[in-house]
């Protein structure tokens, strides 16, 4: 049984203008610099999705040439909130993880499509993802099929191949919908231990969770900040589940 489904809607925008040429990808301007985002479904240029454990991957890249350091320009490196056809979600590079050993949402986004995976796999271009590598100056990358095809590129660079293939996460798909106090479990996208506690509120870019009974130790999506309360990295979650309120 499928585990996947191929959805369609959404448009590329720059700046606030649909922008989406017959082919399968626009090309970035470097020097006009317009601001990158999502909008409104829009006939012709509609953006095929690979929706996945409540998620969205682009099925093909959106855009070419941007570098990491453009897309975090508008917000879409570690994620900002875009409004599609009335329904909020949370836009931001796939996570690729730190070195070529983690498991990462390429694998849970890209394998096992029934055929289409062939299509991603042999795609010549390269996706550009969130994690940074070698200080600040690097960004991971993926393509093709297997470990061996993950690798760190430049941010500032732009190169012809460079894809920005968004990821999409409903904003009301967890945290804006559960009360503070709420008792959550957070799954973590590496498969190491789950953790629970009281929702306490959440950022772009971390949760934060209120521990009953005996605080965890650092791991490595999350560290104590002060007594009986955790911060999480939103970066290393793949789902927050609630259990009950209190």
């Amino acid at each position: 049984m499928e585990d996947y489904k191929i959805v369609r809607f959404g448009s590329l925008y720059l700046d606030g203008a649909p922008h989406m040429q017959s082919r399968a990808s626009t090309i970035y301007d470097g020097e006009a610099r317009p601001r990158i985002s999502l909008g409104d479904s829009v006939p012709g240029r509609i953006i095929n999705w690979v929706e996945r454990n409540g998620k969205y991957a682009a099925l093909q890249p959106v855009l070419l040439k941007a570098s990491w350091d453009d897309l975090d320009a508008c917000g879409l490196a570690a994620g900002t909130e875009v409004t599609i056809d009335g329904a909020k979600y949370l836009c931001r590079l796939p996570r690729f993880g730190a070195d070529p050993k983690v498991r990462n949402e390429w694998e849970e986004f890209f394998l096992n499509l029934s055929g289409l995976d062939s299509q991603v796999m042999n795609d010549a271009t390269i996706s550009l993802g969130f994690e940074t590598g070698n200080g600040t100056n690097y960004c991971s990358a993926r393509h093709g099929a297997g470990m061996g095809n993950w690798r760190l590129v430049a941010k500032d660079t732009r190169m012809p191949n460079y894809a920005w293939r968004p990821v999409l996460e409903p904003a009301a798909g967890n945290l804006e919908t559960i009360r503070n106090g709420t008792l959550v479990r957070v799954k973590f996208l590496d498969g190491s231990m789950l953790l629970d506690g009281n929702l306490a509120g959440y950022t772009n870019y971390d949760l934060l969770l209120t521990i009953r009974g005996p605080m965890p130790s650092g791991g490595r999506w999350y560290k104590p900040v002060k007594s009986g309360l955790v911060a999480v990295d939103r970066v290393g979650i793949l789902s927050v589940t609630p259990l009950r309120f209190g």
